[in-house]
């Protein structure tokens, strides 16, 4: 599980390095920035429509993951106000991070990540790991399963699982109360 651990440092890192902050392009650090405050997937976040962004309930609608279901994010402050910079830019274009290619959006940012990691003195980081990122906090924030289960958009538990052995907490909590209901009135937890 140590491995794990890594994810949960991910923004640490990037914050002192400065790592979002080495990104040539002012979009591509937005997405990197997007993808870890939202959980979403790489080709959900370089594939956001405007149409999909509702800035007054603060939402954001996937109508089809990777698992083929409906996906509705709810949207962060932090994550807000990047969209909201991004509105202010978008003009007329259809998409959140417009690219010059023939879709008309990023397709891939893969020469940008690793200039950033470079930059950044960051090794062995995926893209995907911002998605993991924000898992592992809402675990270590003491989250339950369930709700990092719906906020990445996770079918099954199974899934999600992973994330709850990152904090004990919660479990020892309970484990204490219950000792403690046993033990009720009793001076002394040991045999004598």
């Amino acid at each position: 599980m140590w491995w794990h651990f890594r994810w949960y440092l991910v923004f640490e890192k990037l914050k002192m390095s400065n790592g979002y902050k080495h990104i040539s392009s002012h979009c591509v650090s937005r997405t990197v920035l997007i993808a870890l405050l939202t959980g979403a997937r790489k080709s959900n976040v370089l594939t956001m429509r405007w149409e999909q962004v509702c800035l007054q309930t603060a939402t954001w609608y996937i109508p089809e993951t990777k698992n083929g279901f409906a996906h509705t994010i709810p949207l962060s402050p932090p994550a807000m106000a990047i969209l909201e910079e991004r509105y202010k830019l978008a003009k007329k274009e259809e998409w959140v991070f417009p690219g010059k290619g023939v879709v008309g959006h990023y397709v891939c940012i893969r020469k940008a990540w690793e200039r950033t990691l470079k930059r950044s003195g960051i090794k062995d980081l995926r893209f995907h790991d911002l998605r993991r990122t924000l898992g592992s906090w809402q675990a270590a924030s003491g989250e339950s399963i369930l709700i990092i289960a719906q906020t990445l958009g996770h079918q099954s538990l199974q899934s999600t699982a992973i994330y709850a052995r990152l904090n004990l907490d919660p479990v020892r909590n309970s484990i204490n109360k219950v000792a403690d209901q046993i033990f009720r009135g009793e001076n002394q937890y040991s045999k004598e």
